[in-house]
């Protein structure tokens, strides 16, 4: 259920790579809609580099994400989708 719920919410946001700049974005966004509360990264931290510079790490953290069953991120994760009206078919 995570998996399907992750891909609809990737789907649903235009989320399709974490390379760069933009793809740190993106894994925050998905980190953000999974309940976290935003606080960004430091600009210029050795972790934001490191995951700029690296998309399979991010890549790594989504496969963690959608391998994990953690109700708190389902919770969340469905309740953005249901302000969407997205979730029915996959609930």
């Amino acid at each position: 259920m995570m998996n399907e719920l992750l891909e609809e919410f990737m789907d649903q946001e235009g989320i399709h790579n974490f390379e760069g700049d933009s793809g740190l974005k993106n894994l925050e966004r998905i980190i953000e809609a999974l309940g976290y509360k935003p606080h960004g990264f430091r600009f210029g931290s050795l972790i934001e580099v490191f995951l700029s510079d690296n998309s399979a790490a991010c890549d790594a953290l989504i496969d963690f994400i959608r391998d994990s069953n953690v109700r708190d991120w389902r919770d969340s994760l469905e309740s953005n989708l249901e302000e969407q009206g997205i979730t029915d078919e996959i609930l």
